[in-house]
């Protein structure tokens, strides 16, 4: 690697550092204690920036020749911005290292000059560019704006970036980006600049992109997958929701300006084209993205928007959520711009076809309703549908008749549930069993009934044979005496 010519702290400030400690140790006149303060100072600060390639190198998973420490004056930020530079880093590294660096506790830099030092391009959008820098008084790495330099001349551009940064500033919410200054810039042609959070993560756009993959190749778009998903539109619809309480409109929502940090934090960008309800401002024609524009956006009528807008926009982006596909039809701009319009939309079908609840259909035709005032009166009444949904309550956009609230009722009281099931087990084991022994008890009475009349008809037919041979006695004792009495008769 070659050698990295900026060094990361001010010369004269390590100057003074060392000659206060020489002067601490009370050798100020003698050369070799200077000289064993310096080597110390060098060794010191060589050793450092060494474990931290070392850490970088392992975080990246580069190769031992890449990340080396060739000039003992480089800062670790230097070493990155060169190779940065020279592309042997791409962005997501580079944002890597930077996030992941250890906490900076150094001395402020001179603060007479910029406060924010460039590291290294992180981004450009239609009029500003974004740049990764340090803020040289706290230590820490920051995301700097500024306007392009084809835009910084213009008085309208200036207000327009100057208004992006006072309304971002103002929405103090965990979840829209934080702005730390507004400063003017370094150079003639970069009058304002403004600093906010640096965030390694990617958006929303970019992680619907890796889940079509997913569906794509075979994996299973799960439930638990979009449970997921729609968690992070929560945090989005709490963030608007508060906009919406401060006047604030954004009228550009879209997946590629929600933000995903690393660590599962939530953001929402660009505030660029955000209005104030209320104030006499000049806000121009048509502005936002056809294909997550309200028809009265698309329509370019500013005085028809509203908090209503951007839940239109929240509806939208929910149905590609749960589809995976964009809910506007179109293949040109043209196309879409005209069904956007027509407030026209894809059925509510997913990407590969998997069913879909119509508890998820109810909540995006309600947030997607052609009339603003047909819609969900609020940001936080649609994302209260949504966590109704994840936890299995009634929507408010789909009431229950009589059988889904017993459903619902049984889903939501499992445990009563299944005592009760089991209630109604062991009752209808008992009935069987007593059922079954009713029937045995009839059975033995029966069959004892039986025994009694067989043994009865025995005792009759026994008598009636008795009987029998007592005629038959009779009858002979009777012919017996007819003939004795025939003869003495003779």
């Amino acid at each position: 690697m070659n050698a990295v010519s900026n060094v990361s702290n001010d010369v004269e400030s390590l100057a003074q550092t060392i000659v206060a400690e020489v002067k601490e140790r009370g050798a100020a006149d003698d050369p070799g204690a200077t000289i064993a303060v310096l080597d110390l100072h060098h060794a010191t600060t060589v050793q450092g920036l060494e474990h931290e390639i070392a850490r970088l190198r392992e975080l990246l998973k580069l190769p031992e020749s890449v990340l080396t420490v060739d000039d003992p004056n480089a800062g670790i930020d230097d070493v990155l911005a060169d190779l940065y530079g020279r592309s042997i880093l791409d962005r997501e590294q580079f944002l890597l290292a930077h996030t992941s660096l250890d906490v900076d506790l150094s001395e402020e830099e001179d603060s007479n000059a910029a406060r924010y030092r460039k590291l290294g391009f992180f981004d450009a959008g239609g009029a500003g560019e974004i740049f990764v820098a340090k803020d040289k008084r706290l230590r820490r790495k920051v995301a700097v704006k500024k306007l392009k330099p084809s835009q910084a001349k213009s008085a309208e551009s200036l207000d327009k970036f100057r208004r992006e940064a006072q309304i971002t500033a103002q929405l103090d919410h965990p979840n829209i980006i934080p702005i730390y200054s507004l400063e003017k810039a370094e150079g003639e042609d970069e009058p304002l600049a403004y600093a906010m959070k640096l965030i390694r993560g990617s958006t929303l756009s970019s992680a619907l992109e890796q889940e079509r993959k997913r569906v794509e190749e075979g994996k299973a778009d799960t439930d638990h997958d979009l449970a997921s998903r729609l968690e992070l539109l929560l945090k989005v619809c709490d963030a608007i929701d508060y906009a919406h309480s401060r006047r604030v409109v954004h009228r550009d929502l879209k997946p590629q300006n929600i933000m995903i940090g690393g660590f599962g934090e939530v953001y929402v960008m660009d505030w660029g084209l955000a209005r104030v309800i209320g104030t006499s401002e000049e806000l121009g024609g048509l502005a936002g993205t056809p294909l997550y524009m309200s028809p009265e956006q698309a329509k370019s009528l500013p005085e028809s928007i509203s908090p209503a807008s951007d839940i239109y926009a929240l509806g939208l982006i929910f149905f590609e959520l749960c589809t995976l596909r964009a809910a506007i039809p179109g293949n040109n701009l043209l196309y879409v711009m005209c069904n956007a319009i027509e407030g026209k939309k894809e059925p509510f079908e997913h990407l590969k076809g998997k069913a879909l609840s119509p508890d998820l259909e109810a909540i995006f035709t309600r947030a997607t309703q052609f009339e603003p005032a047909a819609r969900y009166p609020t940001a936080k009444a649609l994302g209260d549908d949504i966590r109704h949904y994840l936890r299995g309550e009634e929507l408010w956009a789909r009431p229950d008749n009589l059988t889904r609230k017993l459903q619902r009722a049984m889903v939501r009281h499992r445990q009563l549930t299944l005592m009760l099931v089991l209630l109604l087990m062991l009752i209808s084991a008992g009935a069987v069993i007593w059922s079954m022994h009713s029937e045995q008890a009839t059975l033995e009475a029966a069959k004892l009934r039986e025994e009694r009349i067989m043994a009865w008809q025995s005792q009759v037919a026994w008598h009636a044979s008795d009987l029998d041979r007592q005629f038959l006695r009779v009858a002979l004792l009777t012919q017996g005496l007819s003939r004795t009495v025939r003869t003495l008769l003779q």
